[in-house]
């Protein structure tokens, strides 16, 4: 009997177990079902001339649908070439050019980004007639891309032996029809080769993980542990990013294999300690030799080691470790690795050329030239050393970069590391992620400045209406009474039309909307982290028994059954979330705490495309820091609108989302560049499309209002509050109001400018587009995390080196980045990190001790090389998050009784020291709970209100 092909194990499996499950997530497949819509796959592609020699491009997002069309594609005894449709057109064209495929399989959700005319898969049917093409183990199976050393593109044809080899009874990681297997790869990455056919050849249950879940660490532990996954693959760079967040993310799998770049061993010891997997392999292998070459399974790390062995050859790997003139490295000695035996791919597609340059002949073998150095330990496992093109030489002394990452990726607040050696002029260059994690003291800055700022103090005026903390950016006095009154009577306003009988408010403050709301309800929570403002507000709603007060954190939804509120309201509190991941996980718990037909109200978010046009604003108006340098240290989370349409292929259970403009005829921030959202849950509240008028219109906007039939829209009116001409936005509220109808009002794709919406106000409006984007949720938001990361870390990155390696081990500059830039195939891009600044800082001049150690602590939190003793805190940069900062350590140095509201008072480097030095006689602290000054105080910060 010959030996079989991959399709052909999966049908046998099916005939074993027919109603196991095959996929699960989103989507669920049995085997017969998986394998009986594959045959209707097959007979369709049979159908265009599709057969043995063909290569078919799948362009399908990781799900169900994709390993039916992957299977479909074998059972024709064509090969697959796997396409993840977020990447950038441009490059999904060259794909199909350059690997010349035959046809492309998609769905019509993706299908106007493929060239040519793409087979679409949607409203597949199920067929009982396998193809029978007569392939061989030999014949192509998949064609996988992977960076060249030329900078173009190169694609491994991999054999249907070669995957066999590495799913089908393997000894290193055996998979069994018990075992639920993660699929969280990239489908361009040869890991998901591994995924979909080990999972598949073995009768075991492959889980198919959502972007959103992988791209969040947290998220993704949590689902871990609900889908019960046995088996996990992840990139180092991705078990970095998850390790230094949740350590413990792996304590209940029972097989996690690691790899793809070097696994660093400050990681592996955090996870070992921190909930070890049942069991953990470091697996290295190039795509040219089918996925994974050597394996090493970790029990425990030396305190000494910087690095993981890569192991030991799996079965059917040939493993040469030979040196400059292709001869057998000694013992000891440092060769470089070639593969070869059943995994080695048949060459590169197209590229005889390439092929001929790395698939060599040694001593009558084939085998791959991988260009990775190694060195066999003295119990016969190898260690990876890098990359022949990474070594350099210092100084004379010769520097392998792996060291210096394991280095720094071992320092506190630190996730990830890259450093890349430089030959002229010869140096070393590193770039850094700040570990996430402590992204959760961001929140508790946040806590501090309202508790001992923002909200102490608070006396006077009307407890019913306090407007505590509200302070104009332009002017740095408090928003107006009665543009704050319009303010909140508009957003009550509009959370009554969505007549709300049971209400979760996160991040209720004084009570703003609570107070006006909560007696038309019959249950009322509201939640906030500053126990101050509920201790404030509890008085109020003494005689309101369905109101809860919670003190807690906006993801904090403990007690809160399902289904239990009609609405949830977060207002004015988003901009104070650390991350975008983190509002999709309050977004995420709402949606589940929520009934069917509610909703989630988002109020006065602040525009990310507007972000620029603000700070430039308050500057031409106050001046001081530059408008570059504002935005890119922008502590609040500011959002892209089109996040809200695009949330629907996050979350399935949002039916309708509605982006409004801010209501009011004020001049100032909050109409000019905030807005709402509604997030309805369930059915959609509208259908079909507006009759579109485009700006401007053929007569007055009044007589065309008239003459038209709901529903209808008018497009790219220029926004009078942003240009100074155009039409107010309130001016066509007001006017629908005149002629009984309804508007709604939002962003147009030019942000100066809106659309408009008019419909009978008894009528649903039409139903807003939802839209899938390949953009990731962190593209839509600034970054409060990494803006207050960054300011330190590089700086105190370099003095810790300097105290612990070598200098030629230290590099010149560390830059720090929110995140590295990697390949489709989830490694790090070298050639994409940017260029470090590089320049020493200027001298500071500072009289005293006190000034000196005032400047440079300054300094090291703003991200500025020097501080002059006249410099302003908050024209340099300086904000209430920064502030926090900056007291914490000087109540470290001087006195831990240090008031935050000192820095405000005096917010330059000699007023702050002189009164350091003269603490003695400084006036009584207590007096800083004027209003008046606190007040003062966040004007001087420059701050939204």
């Amino acid at each position: 009997m010959t030996a079989p092909c991959l399709h052909e194990v999966v049908r046998r499996q099916a005939g074993r177990t027919p109603d196991a499950t095959a996929i699960d997530g989103a989507d669920h497949l049995t085997y017969r079902e998986l394998d009986r819509r594959a045959n209707a796959v097959a007979q369709l592609l049979l159908a265009r001339g599709i057969g043995r020699g063909s290569l078919v491009a799948v362009c399908l997002p990781r799900s169900g649908d994709l390993a039916v069309a992957l299977l479909g594609v074998l059972k024709t005894g064509a090969a697959y070439l796997p396409i993840d449709p977020a990447l950038p057109t441009a490059r999904i064209e060259f794909l199909c050019a350059d690997a010349a495929v035959s046809l492309t399989l998609t769905s019509r959700r993706w299908s106007d980004r493929l060239p040519g005319d793409p087979l679409c898969l949607d409203g597949l049917s199920e067929r009982d007639d396998p193809p029978e093409q007569g392939t061989t183990p030999e014949d192509p199976a998949c064609v996988m891309y992977t960076s060249g050393s030329t900078g173009r593109p190169l694609g491994s044809v991999i054999p249907h032996r070669a995957v066999l080899r590495l799913v089908h009874g393997n000894e290193f990681v055996p998979v069994a029809a018990a075992d639920r297997v993660a699929h969280a790869s990239n489908i361009c990455f040869d890991a998901s080769t591994f995924e979909i056919w080990g999972a598949l050849a073995a009768g075991a249950c492959l889980v198919v993980f959502p972007d959103e879940l992988v791209l969040d660490p947290r998220s993704f532990a949590a689902e871990l542990r609900a889908q019960r996954i046995s088996l996990l693959w992840l990139t180092s760079a991705h078990f970095d990013l998850i390790a230094s967040t949740a350590p413990d993310a792996f304590v209940t799998v029972a097989q996690l294999l690691v790899g793809g770049d070097t696994v660093h061993a400050a990681t592996v010891r955090a996870v070992l300690a921190a909930g070890r997997p049942g069991r953990l392999l470091n697996a290295y292998g190039p795509t040219e030799n089918t996925v994974f070459s050597t394996w090493y399974e970790v029990r425990e790390v030396p305190p000494d080691a910087a690095t993981v062995p890569i192991g030991f050859p799996v079965p059917g790997t040939e493993i040469h470790l030979l040196d400059d003139r292709l001869r057998p490295a000694g013992p000891d000695a440092v060769g470089e690795l070639y593969l070869g035996g059943d995994g080695l791919a048949l060459g590169y597609h197209r590229r005889p050329d390439a092929t001929a340059a790395r698939f060599v002949a040694v001593a009558g073998a084939r085998l791959f030239r991988t260009g990775d150095l190694g060195r066999y330990r003295p119990d016969g496992a190898l260690d990876h050393l890098g990359r022949r093109d990474r070594q350099v030489k210092l100084r004379g002394f010769r520097v392998e970069p792996a060291e210096v990452e394991a280095a720094l990726t071992a320092r506190p607040g630190v996730a990830q590391a890259v450093v890349v050696a430089r030959r002229e002029p010869a140096r070393l260059d590193a770039w850094v992620v700040p570990d996430r994690s402590s992204g959760e003291g961001v929140v508790g800055q946040w806590r501090r400045l309202y508790d001992e700022v923002t909200y102490r103090g608070i006396d006077g005026g009307d407890p019913r209406f306090n407007i505590t903390g509200w302070v104009s950016s332009y002017t740095g006095e408090p928003v107006p009474e009665a543009e704050m009154r319009e303010q909140v009577e508009q957003t009550v306003a509009r959370v009554r039309e969505l007549r709300p009988r049971r209400v979760l408010e996160i991040g209720c403050g004084t009570g703003l909307l609570l107070l006006p709301l909560a007696g038309e309800t019959e249950l009322y929570w509201g939640t906030d982290f500053s126990a101050v403002a509920l201790a404030e507000l509890g008085p109020q709603v003494a005689g309101l028994p369905q109101v809860r007060l919670l003190n807690r954190r906006a993801d904090d939804f403990s007690g809160m059954a399902g289904e239990t509120f009609d609405l949830v309201l977060l207002n004015s509190v988003v901009q104070h979330f650390p991350s975008v991941h983190y509002l999709l996980r309050v977004l995420r718990k709402a949606v589940r705490a929520i009934r069917p037909g509610g909703a989630i109200f988002l109020g006065d978010l602040r525009s990310l495309p507007l972000l620029e046009e603000f700070h430039r604003s308050v500057g031409s108006r106050r001046g001081g820091q530059a408008v570059a340098e504002r935005v890119r240290q922008e502590p609040e989370l500011v959002l892209d609108p089109d996040l809200f349409p695009a949330l629907a292929q996050w979350f399935p259970e949002i039916g309708d989302v509605r982006v409004q403009l801010r209501r009011g005829w004020a001049d100032n921030e909050l109409t000019r560049f905030r807005y709402d959202v509604v997030l309805r849950i369930g059915a959609k509240a509208g259908t079909g499309e507006p009759d579109w008028l485009d700006w401007p219109l053929d007569g007055e906007p009044a007589d065309v209002l008239r003459e038209r039939i709901p529903p209808f829209g008018i497009r790219g009116v220029p926004n009078a509050r942003l240009t100074g001409h155009g039409v107010h936005p309130e001016e066509f509220w007001r006017l629908a109001e005149r002629l009984g109808l309804a508007a709604e009002i939002g962003w147009a794709a030019d942000p100066h400018a809106f659309d408009a919406v008019f419909h009978h106000p008894g009528a649903p409006a039409p139903a807003s587009p939802q839209r899938t984007s390949a953009r990731k949720p962190a593209d839509y938001a600034t970054d409060p995390i990494f803006a207050e990361q960054a300011r330190t870390l590089g700086d105190r990155l370099r003095r810790e080196l300097a105290a612990s390696l070598p200098d030629h081990l230290v590099p010149s500059v560390i830059t720090v980045l929110p995140r590295l830039p990697f390949t489709p195939n989830g490694k790090v891009d070298l050639d994409a990190l940017p260029e470090p600044a590089l320049g020493a800082p200027t001298l500071q001049r500072a009289g005293s001790v006190t000034e000196r150690t005032v400047a440079e602590i300054w300094a090291r939190v703003l991200g500025v090389p020097a501080v002059s003793v006249a410099d302003n805190f908050f024209d340099l940069g300086g904000n209430s998050l920064k502030a926090a900062q900056v007291i914490e350590e000087l109540r470290r140095t001087f006195d831990p009784r240090l008031p935050l509201v000192r820095l405000f008072d005096l917010p330059t480097v000699r007023a702050l020291s002189a009164a350091l030095d003269d603490r003695g006689r400084t006036p009584d602290f207590s007096g800083e709970r004027d209003r008046g000054r606190l007040r003062r105080a966040r004007r001087r910060a420059g701050e939204p209100g």
